[in-house]
């Protein structure tokens, strides 16, 4: 499988990444766990996302992959409150004790990316939320400063100057960092990591998947599957997105390995024609003007 240099860090990561909320938040065995996770890792997957409030992601992963962590970066997020209800978001306490509860959690001594999850400008602003992680970093628990976030939020971040790397939304019918987050991040010199690069799998279908879906699934009625593309759209969604250069990984979540090495197999095909990705930024261009990147 193709892999990146993130950014300018030292990580070298798959196009393709494992997004862990899915495992967290639906109902899964732990045999299915097991080999999903494992056989990520044997297909050559190497990046790993999850989140302190993805459920049980954590543990799972510590679970059933932590006895080869040297196979994979590993990515998480942290800000809300996880754990423990009085605690106050982005606060230094809450911080610092839900980096501490990943560790635990993950199983390791070490998580390669630590992403503030989708704070605020204000909360960036005020510093404290930053320190706290770079604190964490200073101390050997984070190796990289990282945010998650879109729009105006994600500008403000990259301009901080302090994260190693952005993840940010990109997909067929959520284009707008195209205009103005990815040029300034690839400026940078952030590595990029695209959320949602299926469109949670809407585009296409006769019907939205699944709630979560239907603002997407709404927004792909508007657009057309372009002569030449893929027939299967979720191959078609993933090859737009990462047909996108400053794009160095995309993170599908899934509870199937068959899934993941659908995936797979798709990205092998390269990118998209041109002419295919073409007729979708254009669409996109005339539609999405009122269109906001899902936070």
């Amino acid at each position: 499988m193709e892999t990146r240099k993130l950014g300018n860090t030292d990580l070298e990561v798959t196009r393709l990444a494992f997004g862990g909320a899915r495992i967290g938040f639906e109902d899964v065995t732990n045999d299915q766990v097991d080999a999903l996770l494992n056989g990520l890792l044997d297909n050559g997957v190497t990046f790993l996302d999850t989140a302190a409030c993805y459920d049980d992601s954590e543990e799972l992963i510590g679970k059933f992959v932590s006895h080869r962590r040297d196979e994979y970066v590993l990515a998480s997020k942290c800000g809300h409150v996880a754990g423990d209800a009085t605690s106050e978001p982005w606060a230094a306490d809450t911080i610092a004790h839900s980096i501490d509860r990943s560790l635990q959690r993950l199983k390791t001594d070490r998580i390669d990316l630590m992403q503030l999850h989708s704070c605020s400008a204000e909360v960036l602003q005020e510093g404290e939320a930053v320190e706290t992680v770079v604190r964490a970093q200073e101390a050997g628990k984070v190796r990289y400063v990282s945010y998650s976030g879109d729009g105006e939020n994600a500008l403000h971040a990259i301009g901080m100057g302090v994260f190693a790397t952005l993840q940010t939304s990109y997909n067929v019918v959520d284009q707008k960092a195209r205009g103005s987050v990815l040029p300034a991040a690839v400026e940078a010199g952030m590595g990029i990591v695209a959320k949602r690069p299926i469109a949670n799998g809407a585009f296409g279908k006769a019907a939205s998947p699944y709630s979560y879906a239907d603002e997407y699934w709404d927004r792909s009625q508007e657009m057309a599957v372009p002569d030449g593309a893929p027939e299967d759209r979720i191959e078609l969604a993933l090859r737009f997105t990462l047909s996108h250069d400053a794009i160095d990984t995309a993170i599908v979540g899934t509870t199937k390995l068959a899934n993941a090495q659908s995936n797979i197999e798709a990205l092998a095909k390269g990118p998209l024609d041109a002419s295919v990705t073409k007729s979708l930024q254009d669409q996109f261009d005339r539609l999405g003007a009122d269109w906001d990147s899902r936070t």
